[in-house]
């Protein structure tokens, strides 16, 4: 599910693909990762270096490693949660569930549907993920609406009657094995890190629902991320973009009025990559663009990326008004730019998808680009990289 402020034209979609690629050699058995014999804090750390690399694969080993040694229950854990993760990045998603129920069994819970403390909040989130990637939409939907519940309860109470494993808000789980965050915190603490796990549920329902054209719903959720976290500004910018999304332009764009007002009444803290001008740039420029004023369009989304020079969302935005400002040869630029300069565990597939698009539209030797870009992915990007996204088609034999 990619973030709403990503936005391709449906000629430039491709069909995702997972095809099989090799890692350079130089994440190979260099030694940089302890594993089993470096000491269990390291491996740890050393584990969440390279999972913060996107090196998923050789997270992937080293997380079987740890687990050989004898550690206690919360770093038993931690390393579970790592392996499971670094079998979801790499799409190996029936895998990644199959350990998920393992750790449930482990820990006492039979009931595939229930929620424990006991587990990570990250493998309650990759669970309900699992089955929206194979397709099984009701249960994904049941999961996360469960998950959404569970959060916000313990968002009103800060979570003190249970004992809290959850570990901290990040996307990865904390590298640190000892549970100051959770254990330590005081109510307002923990109420406001559950507040965002809630708020964070129901982004993900809300792109579940607009994945599926289910646009009633994704406002419904997005609706109740207000309640949630109290920030009625990111609310109301996620609406824009589910309005935007369904082509009520006029009404995305007297929302956007709305933003304008909330904002000055600064009544919310937006939370996140975006504090107040961020998103006014980016609704400006989304509403801009669907209007078809792309010079309009180009100058929110490079007043963004002044202050956010390697966001890959902004830069893609930012190309993409370019080239249907005709201007093809700048949007090319700016792609070839983000790519080279920005962080490679950050590399945007839709962003090399639309470079690959323009390397077709403006020059013979495209398919020579498009090789030599994905040979360089191969070698500096993530191992979840989808290397369709290159264009590069091989002859089966």
């Amino acid at each position: 599910m990619e973030d709403a402020a990503t936005f391709v034209d449906h000629p430039l979609r491709y069909e995702e693909g997972d095809e099989g690629r090799k890692k350079g050699e130089a994440n190979g058995a260099d030694g940089a990762v302890v594993g089993a014999s470096g000491g269990r804090k390291n491996g740890l750390e050393n584990i969440h270096a390279l999972a913060c690399e996107g090196s998923w694969k050789l997270a992937l080993e080293k997380c079987i490693d740890f687990l050989q040694v004898q550690v206690d229950e919360r770093e038993m854990m931690a390393g579970n949660c790592y392996y499971a993760l670094a079998l979801f990045k790499t799409r190996r998603y029936n895998d990644c569930l199959a350990t998920m129920e393992d750790v449930q069994k482990a820990i006492g819970v039979n009931n595939d549907r229930e929620l424990s403390m006991d587990m990570p909040f990250l493998m309650h989130l990759m669970k309900a993920l699992c089955a929206f990637y194979l397709e099984n939409f009701s249960l994904a939907e049941e999961l996360l609406h469960n998950l959404f519940f569970f959060t916000r309860d313990r968002s009103l109470t800060g979570g003190l009657d249970d004992a809290d494993f959850a570990g901290d808000h990040t996307v990865l789980p904390s590298a640190s094995t000892d549970a100051s965050l959770d254990m330590q915190a005081n109510q307002e603490t923990r109420k406001t890190l559950w507040g965002m796990r809630a708020s964070l549920v129901c982004r993900l329902l809300s792109n579940v629902y607009l994945s599926r054209k289910r646009y009633t719903l994704a406002l419904h959720w997005i609706n109740l991320m207000v309640q949630t976290a109290d920030c009625e500004a990111l609310s109301l910018s996620l609406a824009v973009q589910v309005l935007l999304s369904i082509g009520e332009v006029e009404e995305a764009s007297a929302l956007l009025d709305d933003l304008r007002e909330s904002l000055k009444e600064d009544t919310c803290d937006p939370s996140g990559h975006e504090d107040q001008d961020d998103l006014i740039s980016t609704c400006e420029g989304l509403v801009k663009f669907a209007l078809e004023d792309y010079k309009g369009a180009s100058r929110c989304f490079a007043a963004y990326m002044h202050k956010h020079k390697n966001d890959p969302i902004a830069a893609n935005n930012l190309a993409v008004c370019h080239m249907y400002g005709q201007e093809l040869s700048i949007a090319t630029q700016i792609l070839e730019e983000s790519t080279q300069q920005g962080l490679a565990s950050q590399l945007g597939e839709t962003s090399v998808l639309n470079l690959c698009s323009m390397y077709e539209l403006s020059t013979l030797s495209a398919m020579e680009k498009k090789k030599s870009l994905r040979r360089w992915i191969i070698s500096n990007g993530p191992d979840d990289f989808d290397l369709a996204a290159t264009k590069v088609v091989f002859p089966t034999t």
